[in-house]
């Protein structure tokens, strides 16, 4: 499996399995899953310790576990639409 190490803003992931995402469109979090076949897209980087990454989904930004998007996530190159 890949390490978070290896992720970069930018790359293109398509999910193989649903998997959990977080938003705070209103300052509450609201948890939902992104589903099977789905594209999405890393916006900015997790810092040091950070669980989760901020990824573009469907023109939304949103929060998924780094753990997930790597064991669930598989790297496209060009995938003409974000999901």
């Amino acid at each position: 499996m890949p390490h978070a190490e290896n992720l970069r803003e930018g790359q293109q992931f398509r999910i193989r399995d649903r998997v959990l995402a977080l938003e705070r469109p209103n300052g509450e979090t609201t948890a939902f899953y992104i589903p099977a076949g789905a594209i999405v897209k890393v916006k900015h980087l997790p810092r040091n310790g950070d669980l989760l990454v901020d990824v573009l989904w469907s023109g939304r930004t949103v929060m998924i576990f780094c753990r997930e998007l790597l064991e669930y996530g598989e790297r496209v190159m060009n995938a003409g639409t974000e999901g």
